[in-house]
This record gives C-alpha cells, sequence and structure tokens, in this order.
C-alpha cells in the first residue's frame, strides 16, 4: 500500500512495473501504472498531451493480467497531478474486477463486491 494513513474508499497497491495503454476517443496513451486499486489507477509517464478536454470522457484502459493477457477497462480522466493522470474504472465485470484483484494480490475471499 502507498500510505496508510490516507482515507480512501479502495485502497493502493504500488504496481511500478505494470503498463498500460489508454485510450480516448481516438487518441492513445501509454506508460507505466504508479498505483492500483479496484476503484481506479494513477498511471504516471503519461504523454503530456492530455488535454482538458479529455477529462470525464469515457475512455478503455488495456492492462495485462497476473495471467499475462491483456483485457480492457471502462474508464474516465477524473485529476491530474505532478505524478501522473488519476483514472476512475467504471462498469466493471467480476472478471475484470478478479483480473484487477489478482494484479493487485489481494486475496479475493477477503474483499466483498
Amino acid at each position: 500500500m502507498t500510505n496508510p494513513n490516507e482515507h480512501r474508499e479502495h485502497p493502493r497497491y504500488n504496481q511500478a512495473t505494470l503498463g498500460y495503454m489508454l485510450i480516448i476517443n481516438d487518441d492513445n496513451f501509454t506508460g507505466e501504472i504508479d498505483n492500483i486499486s479496484i476503484g481506479g489507477v494513477l498511471l504516471r509517464s503519461i504523454n503530456k498531451s492530455v488535454e482538458k478536454n479529455h477529462f470525464h470522457q469515457p475512455a478503455k484502459l488495456t492492462l495485462t493480467s497476473a495471467k499475462n493477457r491483456k483485457f480492457k477497462v471502462n474508464c474516465k480522466l477524473i485529476h491530474r497531478s505532478s505524478i501522473g493522470i488519476g483514472i476512475q474504472f467504471s462498469r466493471l465485470t467480476q472478471a475484470q474486477k478478479k483480473n484487477i484483484l489478482e494484479l493487485i494480490d489481494c486475496n479475493l475471499e477477503n474483499i466483498e463486491f
């Protein structure tokens, strides 16, 4: 976890080695993930050309599962910081939730949906 003193709905877990591809409209962005939770992700190394009009637009984020399979999640950009871009997941399926939980190495039995 990144900071145990933070009060978040979903705890964040560091995932510096995990890459991503983000598609907003027809624009593609790639880079590395700073941290991830079941609710969203902080993308770092993102191309600086992400514009204000990309925020709150529907987007697709492609991640690679713990079993080395690519999967997509619906999302939207919600904030920008000096570290990167905050992404909120939306309308996750059970399979997508499972893939994300495997990425953050959580015990599935301890997580309620």
